[in-house]
């Protein structure tokens, strides 16, 4: 694409590299630079696969607290409980609590009583691996499925292996029902796959609002409610 900066030749280890911060405030033997991350080498992550942070070493001993001392990050460097920063934004500058626009405990439940989680994929990041037959062997087993509390399922006759319409006024998916006792009653479940490669082009997102939260304009996936029946 013509691209001549040299980040652009960066080897997967060089970011990693970057990401762990190697040899970075003249850490010893290429220790990462990192707080909590001091004791994770390159070649220890090679060889064991994944490392805990260093809060979660010894949690009986050194709790993870953070915050505790120093200051922080707010305008005055304490707890803030009045925050002039959200008033200047034109929001309450007090705590206070606002129920999400759709949950099962509101209005809507009337007509979609169940609360949707669109779960993110296990084997890759968005779109990233996606395409990849390895990663998308490892996902099949919860792929295309809804996971769906006993109670729930039972409710609407719905059993292990049905395929099931999830719909709300915004969209529809025809996925297969996985039943899952560790959800909440009252919650189902469905993975993130990558739409193109999904039955019909579509996935949870057709599902999703594009409301925006109060607090930072950020995305509402998870505030979503849902009917289900056996299809």
């Amino acid at each position: 694409m013509g691209f001549e900066e040299g980040c652009f030749r960066d080897t997967p280890e060089t970011l990693i590299r970057q990401a762990l911060r190697i040899g970075a405030d003249g850490r010893p033997n290429g220790h990462s630079g990192n707080a909590e991350m001091e004791h994770i080498t390159l070649e220890d992550l090679k060889e064991q696969g994944h490392i805990p942070l260093g809060f979660h070493l010894s949690p009986e001993t050194r709790a993870f607290q953070p915050y505790v001392s120093g200051r922080i990050p707010t305008p005055s460097g304490k707890v803030e409980f009045y925050s002039e920063t959200l008033l200047a934004q034109g929001l309450d500058p007090l705590p206070g609590f606002k129920p999400a626009a759709e949950s099962r405990f509101g209005e809507l439940a009337k007509r979609f009583p169940l609360e949707f989680l669109s779960r993110k994929a296990d084997n890759y990041m968005n779109s990233t691996f996606a395409n990849l037959d390895g990663h998308r062997k490892m996902e099949a087993r919860k792929s295309q499925r809804l996971e769906m509390h006993p109670a729930d399922a039972e409710a609407r006759g719905i059993g292990e292996g049905d395929a099931v319409r999830i719909w709300n006024d915004r969209g529809e998916l025809t996925l297969t029902a996985l039943i899952n006792g560790s959800l909440p009653q009252g919650v189902v479940a469905g993975q993130l796959d990558w739409a193109k490669l999904s039955a019909g082009g579509k996935n949870v997102n057709a599902l999703t609002s594009e409301r925006l939260t109060d607090i930072g304009a950020g995305a509402t996936f998870y505030s979503t409610l849902v009917e289900v029946k056996r299809s």
